[in-house]
């Protein structure tokens, strides 16, 4: 086995906007495997500005049958960390219908402790 050393530093919103918009870019890409993964890593993206990104992914893109369960189960994630209202809050005006998936996904059992408020 090998071990593995991880840094956890202070909160850096640019950084993490450039990461999520890198994410969104790839995730619309043709090639399946890179859009796919790009899609599946922004979901575990637990906070407020993977939001609009997230919702972008739920109604874009040419894997967008895939791609929108994928973005609803971490715009589920991030209302279990959040609330749902926080979440639907930060949704444009045409990505608020989003809300009763975004609730249904953010009361899934299968990732772990829930906060769907």
């Amino acid at each position: 086995s090998q071990q593995l050393t991880l840094e956890v530093g202070e909160r850096d919103e640019k950084r993490l906007e450039n990461v999520c918009e890198g994410l969104t870019r790839a995730a619309m890409l043709k090639n399946a495997e890179t859009a796919l993964d790009a899609a599946k890593s922004l979901s575990y993206v637990e906070d407020v500005v993977a939001i609009p990104y997230l919702a972008r992914l739920t109604r874009q893109g040419p894997f967008v049958v895939v791609t929108k369960y994928i973005a609803l189960q971490g715009l589920g994630r991030v209302a279990r960390v959040l609330s749902v209202e926080t979440v639907v809050s930060r949704l444009s005006t045409e990505d608020r219908k989003l809300e009763p998936e975004i609730r249904a996904a953010a009361w899934q059992p299968s990732s772990g402790t829930q906060n769907p408020h």
